[in-house]
């Protein structure tokens, strides 16, 4: 590994052709090493084909060739029972009602009820008839039952009962990557998509969460990637700037609001504990209502970033506040003096952060400092009354808040340094909060890379750069394409348990994270499994659920659950301590939602 300073760098070349797997644990040479820098030309055309199939290639590689002969064929039970009208009163689209596969019998009673909707990325077999997004139901518990199989949700009309009404109103397609909150508690409502125009929007999150923002990024600006801090006070996006060939990171501050609100009615209704005002960069719900673009961040030694991540270290278990924000306004001086150092709620919001940047042709990762940012923030929300006075209006010109770089350039986040790989990096994650705070970085032979964060992560010390060391790693499948959190349990485990995707092996595995290294604990391979790119693991409410869904660009978005069922006691089926196991093995099948397209991308949450 070599560290690249502010100065002469590697020069990048694309790399087409990935890893692709002739059969269980063998694969093609890796892409080969940069050898020449990008004409302006070639870098132009690869940036407009993001969103289209070439484009897939180039940042996810080629499919397995691993044949069907030799993986098992999960037990799958079918399309189930539809829920009664006695039962189910909400009717979608052909009177379809929704239904279960697992528990019963069905009562109209619907108990405690839980369902997690979740959003897909593809790229459309026609443009012309879908954005290239859909919004679908994940999994629901309800009514004494249980919903394991992927379905269109019956909760929106038609037309919008599968494609976001926010992206078709807007008439754009051609998405290329979707970010979504991960370290609150509960939920992360609104994923926010990245288009082949520079059009950063967020998606319609659910019936409950149907806040629509937006924004343009400027003429030239190719977006490639997207993560959002902890609490959804922030979006990164990871730029290939056409106009000038270089790297950039766009920073968002997003706004949180009651559902259906913008900033003209931010204070209308309760909503969940929510701010009854407009804070943009503090922790919200994630139903977004405004965002605004603050500036960018250069990226001196990367050209072309292919992924991001970002986290805050922010402890959920830390910063609950009570009463909840919705009591809690901070135009109230008591409020707003709450949350100041020493205060009941001074740790109810993050202080530092820190993104991680991969380039896969010009195998790079750079780490970027977010305290900058983060305590610009706290100056201005928790500081003087006279800083705090100019936290309003929010608007949209450079002198309202927030302010952009251009007027207050304090708050810019630091690039810390630039570390060049020996393999192409494929996909990025980082630890959400704890003691060891890590960056997980998988290359493309099959290796899951441990590297140190140090005090970047520290709400109190600041970090170095040599703290950022790799530590360890664990073997994976080759050609690894996502990182995703564990969800199936709640608590510290998302930071100590992944799970990852591998496109060259048509596999997706869980690592158990040791402090230098880890194990595999599990390996899903199934016939019905063709061609995965991404996965998103299901969150949980009060009933314990272990159910992957994942992104198969071959056939659609598909469930897989891993794990016995144990329904909430308000129910009589699948009760502790067995619940309801998987039939025939350690996985069950539990069906692919077909979508327009060839999916490449999926997040989800629970409704509220």
């Amino acid at each position: 590994m070599k560290v690249l300073h502010r100065s002469a760098l590697l020069p990048a070349v694309l790399a087409g052709t990935l890893l692709a797997c002739a059969g269980a644990g063998a694969a093609t040479p890796a892409t080969p090493a940069p050898a020449r820098s990008l004409s302006a030309a070639a870098y132009k055309d690869i940036a407009s084909k993001w969103g289209t199939e070439a484009g897939i290639e180039f940042r996810y590689g080629k499919p397995s060739t691993l044949a069907d002969a030799g993986l098992p064929s999960y037990h799958y039970r079918g399309d189930g029972i539809q829920f009664t009208a006695e039962q189910e009163p909400q009717v979608g689209i052909d009177g379809y009602r929704g239904n279960w596969q697992v528990g019963g019998p069905a009562r109209v009673d619907s108990g405690d009820y839980f369902q997690n909707m979740a959003n897909a990325l593809f790229v459309a077999t026609d443009p012309s008839k879908s954005t290239g997004s859909w919004i679908f139901q994940q999994i629901a518990v309800s009514r004494n039952a249980f919903s394991q199989r992927p379905e269109i949700s019956r909760m929106f009309p038609p037309p919008w009962h599968v494609e976001d009404a926010h992206f078709s109103e807007m008439k754009i397609n051609n998405p290329i990557a979707m970010g979504r909150c991960n370290g609150r508690p509960g939920w992360c409502l609104n994923a926010l998509v990245a288009f082949q125009n520079g059009t950063i929007a967020n998606a319609i999150g659910s019936n409950n969460a149907l806040n629509r923002s937006r924004l343009q990024l400027e003429a030239g600006m190719v977006p490639t990637a997207v993560t959002v801090t902890n609490s959804s006070e922030f979006a990164l996006v990871s730029v290939w700037d056409t106009n000038r060939q270089r790297g950039r990171v766009a920073v968002i501050a997003l706004t949180g609001l009651c559902n259906g609100c913008d900033l003209s009615s931010a204070t209308s209704v309760p909503y969940w504990d929510e701010w009854r005002d407009a804070y943009p960069g503090l922790p919200s719900l994630g139903n977004i209502g405004y965002m605004k673009l603050l500036g960018y961040v250069e990226l001196p030694d990367m050209h072309e970033p292919t992924e991001i991540a970002a986290s805050t270290g922010w402890s959920p278990t830390d910063g609950r506040t009570s009463p909840g924000r919705d009591q809690l306004t901070l135009s109230n001086e008591a409020n707003r003096k709450s949350f100041m150092d020493g205060g009941g709620h001074a740790k109810a919001y993050a202080r530092t952060g820190v993104a991680v940047v991969i380039s896969k042709s010009q195998r790079k990762a750079t780490f970027i400092d977010l305290r900058p940012l983060f305590a610009y923030y706290k100056k201005m929300y928790f500081g003087s009354p006279a800083d705090f006075a100019k936290t309003k209006p929010v608007g949209d010109a450079a002198n309202q808040w927030p302010f952009t770089f251009g007027t207050a350039a304090e708050q810019m986040p630091k690039v810390i340094k630039t570390i060049v790989m020996d393999q192409p990096p494929t996909a990025v994650k980082t630890s959400l909060w704890g003691a060891n705070p890590r960056a997980w970085i998988a290359t493309e032979e099959g290796r899951l890379r441990l590297y140190s964060l140090g005090n970047y992560l520290s709400a109190s010390a600041a970090g170095h750069p040599a703290e950022i060391v790799e530590s360890g790693s664990v073997a994976v499948g080759a050609n690894p394409t996502a990182i995703a959190y564990y969800r199936a349990e709640e608590g510290d485990i998302i930071n100590t348990r992944l799970i990852v995707v591998s496109r060259g092996e048509r596999k997706v595995q869980w690592i158990e994270l040791s402090p230098r290294g880890g194990t595999v604990s599990r390996t899903l391979q199934d016939r019905n499994l063709k061609d995965p790119i991404s996965a998103d693991d299901n969150g949980t409410h009060n009933t314990a659920v272990a159910v992957l869904t994942v992104a198969d660009y071959a056939k659609g978005v598909s469930n897989y659950r891993y794990a016995n069922l144990i329904m909430n006691s308000s129910y009589t089926a699948c009760q502790a301590p067995a619940g309801c196991p998987t039939i025939g093995g350690p996985f069950e099948y539990g069906g692919t939602l077909v979508m327009p397209g060839k999916v490449f991308a999926v997040s989800g949450t629970n409704v509220p």
